[in-house]
């Protein structure tokens, strides 16, 4: 955590976000870290209703007593009217969206008054945190902060929005970066992409990865009866997995004579194969220290980025957070991802393993060849995903980029 005169010195602030502070999920684990960073009484929240409906006691989170839910809207869909129905629904969705907005605007207001708030932190990860982010700060007369992990486009996808939904989302995602005095970014793609089209100061803020989380990195692949892939997470980016797949099946799951297995910590996954395979499902892991000791249990660990035309916009913005579980099991990676993929940059400053930036199986059998054939590149691995943590992904450095970020919203002495 920060020194005491930094926690002193922010300001009160309502947050505004889809996503809860709290154990569950990378962005809740997330905020739940950076609400340590205020003092009692300094932070109250706008959530949704639903958002603590969790199986955990209410003691968990640091958000517990200064929170006010918004309620959860009730869609009107005409789908058995036809192509006239569906345009009658999206007019009416749209009304009745504005309404919906705006009383909710109008609570956050409230509530952020009775607070004494002095700035507003908004987190653009819903279509609601996005529509009142502006109107909230502009009402209040106070900054505005915000902080993004997936670009609006990838939002737009996850929602479902119909056009009308998605082009005012567009618009209000621009409305609130633009009038931020300062935004937290998930990576440096994502930080130059914004300030060059929406003029926004951003600072890169990245969850570290604790201390006692960290495990020692591989330095040599030692002799071993079988060869161990991990990979952890959701499976977004399909044709990149189907490529390792296939790859896999070419090389006969072996390596020299050393069968090749693939571990995957994912909540489900469908797979179909007509060769035999060596896949060890082992589901979802609760928490980081699992996964970190299920992932470092591997010889390399496979993080892929989405080569479909339709997935570009989270490619080349995003800043995959499971990088940090990965690199904390010390082990090297395959990185595969397209040319225009945000990974590409931080790759070469730290080397971490070995690279691939096509679908081909050929390219992803050589990545993975070089890699276990080269000891020395190996090493290097490993020694540059230790640099990695050391200099990109610290607790320190988390907190201390995100009181840059709320320094801006700052109350100036008179």
């Amino acid at each position: 955590m920060s020194d005491n005169s930094s926690i002193h010195e922010l300001p009160r602030t309502l947050l505004i976000s889809g996503t809860a502070p709290g154990p569950s999920g990378v962005g809740g684990i997330v905020l739940d870290d950076l609400c340590t960073l205020f003092k009692p009484g300094y932070l109250s929240a706008f959530l949704p209703r639903k958002a603590l409906d969790v199986s955990q006691p209410i003691e968990v989170f640091r958000i517990r007593e200064a929170v006010r839910f918004w309620t959860q809207r009730t869609e009107i869909k005409f789908a058995s009217l036809g192509r006239p129905g569906r345009f009658v629904a999206a007019i009416v969705r749209g009304f009745r969206r504005e309404q919906f907005q705006r009383q909710m605007a109008f609570e956050a207001v409230t509530f952020a008054k009775e607070q004494k708030a002095q700035a507003v932190w908004a987190v653009l990860d819903s279509p609601l945190s996005i529509a009142i982010a502006k109107r909230v700060a502009v009402a209040l007369d106070v900054p505005l902060i915000t902080t993004v992990w997936d670009d609006i486009e990838h939002n737009i996808r996850y929602f479902r929005l119909d056009p009308i939904a998605a082009r005012d989302a567009r618009r209000y995602f621009a409305n609130a970066l633009q009038h931020s005095c300062c935004a937290a970014l998930i990576g440096e793609a994502m930080q130059s992409s914004y300030e060059r089209n929406y003029g926004v100061q951003g600072v890169v803020v990245r969850h570290g990865l604790p201390v006692d989380l960290r495990l020692a990195p591989k330095r040599l692949l030692d002799a071993t009866d079988i060869i161990r892939i991990g990979f952890a997470g959701s499976i977004s980016a399909r044709s990149a997995f189907e490529g390792l797949l296939n790859a896999l099946d070419r090389m006969a799951w072996s390596f020299s004579g050393i069968p090749i297995e693939l571990r995957l910590i994912t909540p489900r996954i469908t797979l179909n194969a007509g060769v035999p395979r060596r896949i060890v499902y082992l589901g979802w892991q609760p928490t980081m220290a699992e996964a970190v000791h299920l992932l470092a249990d591997c010889h390399l660990n496979y993080l892929p980025q989405p080569f479909e035309q339709e997935w570009s916009p989270f490619t080349r913005l995003s800043f995959p957070s499971k990088l940090t579980t990965y690199l904390g099991a010390g082990a090297p990676l395959l990185l595969h991802t397209p040319p225009y993929g945000s990974l590409h940059g931080f790759f070469d400053r730290y080397p971490f393993g070995v690279r691939c930036d096509t679908l081909e199986p050929s390219s992803l059998i050589k990545a993975l060849c070089d890699l276990l054939e080269e000891p020395e590149r190996y090493r290097q691995a490993g020694e540059a995903l230790t640099r990695a943590l050391d200099e990109a992904f610290t607790a320190e450095r988390f907190h201390s980029d995100f009181l840059r970020v709320l320094a801006c919203a700052r109350p100036q002495a008179d």
